[in-house]
């Protein structure tokens, strides 16, 4: 509370007083996103100390698992935040099931068709790649590990983007993992299979693999 006490928002709410757990309950109301919309909307045209007294460096658009998408303003301080619960969940996995490391995986966070950018904003909508979530090293790691890393979510048609990641996955010897930080967007990936399942095997077959090619053609009928 003190750290934002200067915030707008902080200002608004008088988070300066704040002195307890039950001070900030009887204070601070519970807000939708509805509510913070307006917050938000400054942050998108580039002002400083609205929400959070760090600087927002870019903004995320959430996937829309519980209605229409949602612009989430990420700072320096959440990314180290984001480092310190993945790394250790990264960590345990890979401990806990030695097999991981014998084959890749496919990870995603951002939805498909994002933008980078927009006409009308002043901080960046989301990253250029999911790597870009991760620290140095993690960014260095990612696409040797990662089963699809030569295309962009955030830049590319949402159909193309499905027909990447089928070929991606369908291409990747021995998968070993596979991450959707959103269900919904998982069953998103499923459903558009049978629209894709066409392009997918024409560009596996122009791999000069026609065994691969066929055993998933036989797969698909």
């Amino acid at each position: 509370c003190r750290r934002n006490a200067g915030t707008q928002f902080g200002q608004r709410y008088c988070l300066r007083d704040i002195r307890s757990v039950e001070e900030f309950q009887k204070t601070v109301p519970t807000n939708r996103y509805e509510d913070l919309q307006p917050y938000i909307e400054r942050i998108r045209k580039g002002e400083a100390g609205i929400l959070t007294a760090d600087p927002v460096t870019h903004l995320h658009l959430s996937s829309g698992s519980g209605g229409a998408s949602k612009l989430l303003p990420f700072t320096a301080g959440l990314r180290r935040a984001f480092h310190a619960g993945i790394q250790p969940w990264l960590y345990d996995l890979y401990s806990r099931h030695a097999g991981l490391k014998n084959g890749p995986f496919y990870w995603i966070v951002t939805p498909a068709g994002a933008p980078c950018a927009s006409n009308h904003a002043s901080i960046p909508i989301g990253f250029a790649e999911d790597a870009d979530y991760l620290d140095p090293v993690g960014r260095k790691t990612f696409p040797k590990i990662s089963a699809a890393t030569s295309f962009l979510p955030a830049k590319i048609d949402p159909s193309e983007f499905y027909k990447e990641t089928w070929t991606a996955l369908l291409r990747a010897p021995g998968l070993a993992m596979i991450s959707f930080w959103s269900p919904r967007f998982f069953l998103a990936i499923l459903k558009n299979l049978p629209q894709c399942v066409e392009d997918v095997l024409r560009r596996i077959h122009a791999d000069g693999d026609p065994k691969r090619a066929a055993d998933l053609e036989n797969i698909f009928k």
